[in-house]
């Protein structure tokens, strides 16, 4: 078994797994119970530089993470799928090009 450091970063919002040089920085919030870990992608450093896809062989981080939470006896939900309203913000030329093609058309 590996020696790995757990942290909560980012004024609770963010939780840090490190295991040897590598780090995982998951989103968490624990605004309410269950708390909740979004355990279905990782940030490797503190500025947006993802996010990354959790591989199979790495879901043992997500079960110590939730392990980690839950120690003050308050329960851990994991979300594995991508919430429904999350999507791609536009570019400025997409909205721009989308307005010009409303004009048009009236």
């Amino acid at each position: 078994m590996s020696d790995y450091t757990i942290s909560v970063q980012g004024h609770g919002e963010e939780i840090e797994y490190a295991e040897g040089d590598e780090r995982f920085i998951f989103e968490v919030s624990f605004a309410k119970v269950p708390y909740r870990l979004y355990a279905r992608q990782f940030w490797t450093y503190r500025l947006p530089n993802g996010p990354h896809r959790l591989p199979e062989g790495k879901k043992h981080i997500v079960e110590r993470v939730a392990q980690w939470m839950s120690s003050d006896g308050k329960p851990t939900e994991l979300v594995w799928e991508e919430e429904p309203y999350l999507q791609p913000l536009k570019s400025v030329d997409q909205l721009l090009a989308e307005r010009l093609a409303r004009r048009r058309i009236s």
